[in-house]
């Protein structure tokens, strides 16, 4: 039985993951992170959580479901 490709799935979680590290960077202050982003991570978290909006849908929609 070949094992179903769930590529979409896979790429949500290293996206939700990249995202919760995103969120620590901006939500702790740490002085050493780059001053583009201590202006503008607002904006990378809103345009993190797009695409993980964008990857849930593409998962439900085309990754196939694992057989029991």
């Amino acid at each position: 039985m070949p094992e179903s490709s769930r590529l979409f799935f896979r790429l949500l979680v290293v996206g939700s993951i990249m995202f919760l590290v995103t969120c620590f960077a901006y939500s702790l202050p740490f002085d050493h992170l780059p001053p583009w982003f201590q202006e503008y991570g607002w904006l990378v978290l809103l345009v993190e959580v797009g695409f993980l909006m964008i990857l849930g849908l593409l998962s439900m929609s085309f990754d196939q479901k694992p057989e029991r």
